[in-house]
């Protein structure tokens, strides 16, 4: 029978957006007290990951919209890369005062923008659609076991780690869907996902290998793997506090809720001033607990924030280094130093962006 352990599915399929991001549900004083436990990627974390993701890929459908997304991420690294060319023929074009040239380049360089812009909206488009599909496709097996062998009315007995299953339901697969998507894809502001930034990390490692050699690998590789490094360190000094602030907005709404929910009952014994006192407890905690974020996210913004500014410097000490090597093959002078100063700039960018991209993916 297909119902047949619904309520022990139904359990395992909601608790399993328990502690996956964004999830949102009233806590009790333990579990806020453990949140350096639970706030750490861990294997129990990757399984119910896998679950949701199982159950969202269930059909044939679902597996094209999962590959072509990648794909089109692959057409916008592949068309971008034809753009960061552009510019140094450009340069080249102006050093030999070529007009002509340099016209047929700037028709080049509006086309593929053209086309860069359109694979850009195609992937965010497919993103979205995929984590809309998810939700659907999620929301409507849990249904499925939550009314399964009367589940929906024994879960809370039979499961009491299992609270608020119908905001799980509603709320925190949405959430996660989202989040997903957008961990994955890019979000809709146009900031890349885990797919571009690994390409990126490819592609331009290739480019950066054919145009200066080890050296240049060496040096984006070495500079990002520090940065990354002391970027998971602050990270793991933030986390605990996030992950603690969700589960006390969770219980400062909760005890909102049941301030209105009894309020009846509060009237006629006459409670007003302790379902005051209990609420703005809690308002205390959040506005604690807040302050202790903002002062621990020092150290992230300032590995976040000073990275771009310090990897342009370094960007173009590794092509002066370059060029005194005689890496880039021409005579002083030449017009076509010109073009590989811009376009090795461009390369040794893109696949420091690429690192860039997956560190600030890190706090998420």
């Amino acid at each position: 029978m297909e119902c047949v352990g619904g309520q022990q599915e139904a359990a395992q399929a909601i608790q399993g957006l328990q502690r996956l991001p964004n999830s949102r549900f009233a806590p009790d004083e333990a579990v806020l007290n453990s949140q350096k436990r639970w706030s750490k990627l861990n294997r129990t974390f990757l399984r119910r990951l896998i679950r949701l993701c199982g159950m969202a890929l269930g059909g044939l459908c679902d597996m094209l919209l999962f590959v072509a997304v990648p794909c089109s991420v692959v057409a916008y690294i592949a068309i971008g890369f034809l753009v960061l060319l552009v510019p140094g023929r450009m340069y080249k074009a102006l050093l030999s005062d070529d007009i002509d040239g340099l016209k047929w380049e700037t028709l080049w360089f509006l086309l593929t923008a053209l086309g860069a812009t359109l694979a850009k909206m195609i992937r965010a488009f497919l993103g979205e659609l995929m984590g809309n599909f998810w939700r659907e496709r999620i929301t409507a097996k849990v249904h499925k076991r939550y009314a399964c062998d009367n589940a929906y009315y024994v879960l809370q007995a039979e499961h009491p780690e299992v609270d608020n299953p119908d905001q799980r339901m509603v709320t925190d697969i949405r959430l996660f869907c989202e989040e997903f998507s957008n961990t994955l894809c890019g979000g809709r502001d146009g900031t890349g996902g885990v797919y571009e930034g690994v390409g990126n990390i490819v592609w331009y490692s290739y480019q950066t290998w054919h145009r200066s050699g080890p050296f240049g690998i060496c040096v984006a590789f070495g500079w990002s793997t520090l940065v990354f490094l002391g970027n998971a360190g602050v990270i793991n000094l933030v986390a605990p506090w996030v992950f603690r602030q969700e589960r006390i907005e969770a219980m400062f709404r909760y005890v909102h809720v049941q301030w209105r929910i009894n309020a009846e009952e509060v009237a006629f014994q006459d409670g007003c001033a302790t379902e005051e006192a209990g609420v703005d407890k809690w308002l205390r905690s959040a506005v604690h607990n807040t302050n202790c974020t903002i002062r621990r996210r020092l150290g992230l913004n300032f590995v976040q924030f000073g990275f771009g500014y310090y990897s342009t410097a370094l960007i173009y000490g590794t092509a002066a280094i370059a060029i005194a090597m005689g890496m880039d093959g021409v005579e002083a002078g030449d017009p076509r130093r010109a073009q590989w100063i811009a376009q090795f700039l461009g390369i040794l960018l893109n696949l420091i962006y690429g690192f860039t991209i997956l560190v600030q993916l890190g706090p998420r």
